[in-house]
């Protein structure tokens, strides 16, 4: 696995750190404006910021880009990692008993789909925000390269 394009516990604590920061965020606004705008997509932007960071560092670190396949499989790897802190942070919501009985009640087949379809929504956007963020770095360099 050293041949993967990323840093997993740079990846998670990217991860970790942008999901927070994006619901402090939506509390801050929903707390100023009296909006809420929290969405479904909103859980999408950790592994666009963790993803590119982690292109981003690549295209620093390398002057090679990877092999497609090479790229999948980091992206499959960030997907699961995003999965992992996901629960992570969960913990708390689980641990409790109100989040416990809400999950009692809640058809475990319904959980397992919504995992799995999540951790596939995360590996595709992690490939593309892994792109994203390596040829964003790419282009940075050549502009400094020119100067």
């Amino acid at each position: 696995m050293n041949d993967l394009p990323l840093k997993s516990g740079r990846f998670l604590l990217v991860f970790i750190g942008s999901t927070i920061a994006v619901a402090v965020a939506l509390m801050a606004i929903e707390a100023a404006t009296g909006t809420n705008i929290r969405n479904a997509g909103m859980s999408l932007i950790p592994y666009f910021v963790a993803a590119s960071v982690e292109g981003q560092r690549h295209a620093r670190k390398s002057d090679v880009q990877p092999e497609n396949g090479t790229i999948w499989r980091g992206s499959v790897v960030m997907g699961l990692l995003g999965i992992a802190g996901s629960f992570i942070l969960a913990l708390p919501f689980i641990a409790n008993p109100l989040g416990r009985s809400l999950l009692a009640n809640t058809n475990p087949l319904l959980l397992l789909a919504l995992v799995l379809g999540f951790a596939g929504l995360g590996v595709l956007m992690s490939r593309l925000f892994w792109g994203i963020g390596y040829k964003s770095e790419r282009r940075n360099q050549a502009k400094k390269a020119k100067r």
